[in-house]
């Protein structure tokens, strides 16, 4: 996603093969992330909270490089980037907790998301619902 014609297809590839590796790799899903275990266990009271912080804003500058690049092209409101980088970034951390408890759920939920992110080009001229 950090390429220089990344964009919303990126993002949607990215949860769509994570979804695919949950589905192919159940056992080795179930694992879940190290970074991300390794949080969850000794949380953020030592020296690998800063580690696993930096884990977190790559996946945010990742996933703003992408939606940035779709923002240039007219695809997305540049000021959803922020929000939906970040969105996007805990997602996939939550996604590989997820895994570990089941993986063909999270690698659906992926599935789910890669279709939500797909929809936000068309969505982006809709008025909000309510």
């Amino acid at each position: 996603m950090l390429e220089p014609d990344a964009g919303l297809a990126a993002i949607v590839a990215f949860f769509g093969g994570m979804g695919q590796t949950f589905r192919a790799y159940p056992e080795q899903a179930s694992f879940g992330c190290l970074m991300v275990n390794t949080l969850g266990e000794l949380g953020g009271q030592n020296a690998h909270a800063a580690l696993a912080k930096a884990y977190r804003d790559s996946f945010r500058a990742a996933f703003g490089t992408a939606l940035s690049q779709s923002a240039a092209r007219g695809e997305v409101e540049s000021e959803r980037v922020r929000p939906r980088a970040n969105l996007l970034a805990t997602m996939t951390m939550g996604l590989f907790i997820s895994a570990r408890i089941d993986p063909t759920d999270a690698a659906d939920v992926c599935d789910s998301v890669a279709a939500e992110v797909a929809a936000w080009s068309a969505n982006q001229h809709s008025p909000p619902a309510g």
